[in-house]
């Protein structure tokens, strides 16, 4: 329930689905790990392999999932008493891995010269959004998992790495500039967290009145609930309203003469689409063109409009549009503290 409640999960599922595809052959992957743990077999690390080289091959990011595996089984191997665990199959299936995590290395690496990369989130940033995508509820309980009682067998152990191991590797990505780092690029931990919030909810079953627990789940579980109903509401998906405001800018286009206008946006291809692009001319049409970031400036002759989202512009680009400009359509989209809001302004030509 902690996975399907989180805004994040939400999103992506319905933004680009196939990082949810990525997702669910990491989560496969996991499971015939897991199994393998249990009764080490030969088909279990088989099965764990393939299913996280599918997730390889729908979006690179699954080769986060390699290291957590790399890390456990160190750290296993390292504990007293885990001579049982040196047979042939896990060696194998330790140098598999590793083979794997290289490959995934290899892949950034070379990619890397053939992409821009934009400014990534500072750590603190991909943890914060992490807590605010996975639900505060799911992190609380998550938390309170340290004090349960199995946090000391090697399964709890698994399940903190699978949160912190993805984070630190977003970390170096984009310290090392290897890749565009972006937290749901480690959407696994995510699972992670939803059991670890198991744990914690078993935790507080354990200590606390049956009833006292039963509190905490509902208004943990309303809580979560009251996020979501914000993100189909008043957040609008926690997306910017590009088609509404290209309609009030068709709209206020049709009731004005003259020549052609300049038409800016954050997001020129989606703004072109909606004005009936076809699909594969939206990219660099020169009907919609990038903004400057700076104090824009009008083209001689011609009216321009700008469809802007107003958390990206500066104060001072903000306040020239505010004086210069008239603002004919406001979008808002608010998710608690993120504000999504599209501004549509219609700028005088100048003389």
């Amino acid at each position: 329930m902690a996975l399907v409640l989180s805004v994040g999960h939400i999103f992506w599922s319905q933004s680009i689905r196939y990082y949810m595809l990525v997702l669910a052959f990491q989560m496969l992957s996991i499971h015939e790990f897991l199994n393998g743990l249990q009764q080490p077999a030969f088909r279990s690390w088989l099965l764990a392999v393939l299913w996280l080289l599918l997730g390889m091959a729908t979006h690179l990011s699954a080769a986060l999932l390699a290291p957590v595996y790399g890390v456990f089984w160190t750290l296993t191997l390292l504990r007293s008493g885990a001579a049982r665990h040196r047979g042939l199959t896990v060696i194998a299936f330790s140098v598999v891995i590793m083979g794997v995590s290289a490959l995934g290395l290899y892949l950034l690496t070379a990619l890397s010269g053939t992409m821009s990369f934009q400014t990534s989130p500072l750590p603190v940033g991909v943890l914060v959004r992490l807590v605010a995508y996975g639900g505060v509820p799911a992190c609380g309980l998550a938390l309170l998992a340290c004090f349960s009682r199995e946090r000391r067998s090697p399964a709890f152990a698994f399940w903190v790495l699978l949160v912190a191991v993805p984070l630190v590797e977003i970390v170096v990505i984009h310290r090392l500039n290897l890749w565009y780092a972006v937290w749901n690029h480690a959407m696994v931990s995510m699972v992670g967290i939803a059991v670890l919030a198991g744990y914690g909810w078993l935790a507080l079953e354990r200590s606390v009145p049956r009833r006292a627990a039963l509190t905490v789940g509902c208004l943990a579980v309303g809580a979560s609930l009251l996020l979501v109903m914000l993100y189909f509401t008043a957040a609008h998906g926690d997306r910017p309203r590009w088609r509404d405001a290209t309609l009030a800018l068709q709209r206020d286009m049709v009731h004005r003469a003259g020549a052609r206008p300049d038409i800016y946006a954050d997001v020129p291809g989606v703004v072109a689409h909606y004005l009936a692009v076809p699909p594969g001319e939206t990219m660099g049409h020169p009907s919609v063109h990038q903004p400057d970031r700076r104090v824009p400036q009008p083209t001689v002759g011609r009216e321009s409009y700008y469809v802007v989202e107003k958390r990206l512009l500066a104060l001072q680009t903000a306040a020239w549009f505010r004086e210069q400009c008239a603002e004919i359509g406001r979008f808002p989209a608010r998710l608690i503290v993120r504000d999504r809001t599209v501004l549509v302004y219609r700028c005088s030509a100048m003389p």
